[in-house]
């Protein structure tokens, strides 16, 4: 059967609505490793630009002009701000969420505490903090992995009055089952080897690592049986773990430290486990 063939200029079109990779995935009925072969070819075709993470963080360290930046990159004010969110919450801007001018100086997560806890409006916070809706959900999970603030204390000083900044309940945010089997282990001992579980936005499930509540580890996950998912590694905080009457050990990890290259990866695993997911539900995979 012939591939449908997928037009450049819809797909631009999308993304510049602000289309995720999932939306992509399903709206133009992609694998992950698929759309990264459909990226590819249009950053080679020169209809969409790859910015290179490192050299960025760096120009915006050193206090690069806005104006300059976003002509070197070819960016949009629009797409440099979705950058600036993903850059933050992967810790490469030092947990420290920068201003619009984009200057040396930087806007500290204890402020917006401090302003989150005195009652501050979300316009207010999303002016004063130059931030997206989207940017100031990421922020507000971030303060809750960090220890900075409690879910119940976001709730009640937030969700009050703009119940979309955090659309799911702690204990009932979405969990997947993984349908395959994906290796990992923990960096200071390779030879364990133990399974993915689940995933959720916020970390993982493992099966075969043994680990303490509270315990941090630097877990690295190898790539998938398809082929469409590499091996990357992250930082996490158990917390929770168990054993069954086999000895068989179970914990979940939150992620509290992962690099660039490796949070792409890491969405691509959410992205391809929660399409299969969804494909399963509906009673076809198409």
């Amino acid at each position: 059967m012939k591939k449908p063939v997928i037009s450049a200029k819809k797909v631009l079109d999308d993304i510049s609505q602000g289309l995720d990779d999932a939306d992509l995935m399903r709206k133009y009925n992609l694998s992950a490793k698929g759309l990264r072969s459909l990226f590819n070819k249009l950053a080679a075709a020169g209809l969409l630009k790859q910015v290179n993470a490192r050299e960025l963080v760096e120009d915006i360290r050193a206090g690069t002009n806005i104006a300059d930046i976003l002509s070197k990159y070819g960016l949009t004010d629009k797409a440099y701000s979705s950058l600036i969110d993903t850059l933050d919450r992967t810790g490469l801007l030092n947990g420290e969420a920068q201003q619009a001018n984009h200057s040396k100086n930087t806007i500290r997560m204890s402020n917006l505490v401090d302003d989150i806890r005195s009652g501050m409006s979300k316009p207010d916070l999303l002016a004063k903090y130059k931030l997206s809706s989207r940017g100031l959900r990421w922020v507000s999970m971030m303060l809750v992995s960090s220890g900075a603030m409690s879910w119940k204390e976001i709730f009640d000083k937030l969700c009050t009055n703009f119940s979309e900044l955090v659309p799911d309940k702690p204990r009932n945010s979405k969990r997947y089952r993984l349908p395959f089997e994906l290796p990992v282990y923990d960096s200071v001992r390779p030879d364990r080897i133990g399974t993915v579980r689940d995933v959720s936005e916020n970390g993982v499930g493992v099966r075969g690592i043994m680990a303490e509540e509270g315990e941090t580890k630097t877990l690295v996950i190898g790539g998938d049986e398809f082929g469409e998912l590499a091996s990357f590694s992250f930082q996490g905080v158990c917390k929770w773990a168990s054993k069954d009457s086999s000895g068989q050990h179970f914990s979940g990890f939150e992620i509290s430290d992962i690099s660039m290259g490796s949070l792409s990866e890491f969405q691509l695993l959410m992205q391809l486990v929660s399409i299969r997911y969804a494909s399963a539900n509906a009673g076809s995979i198409k």
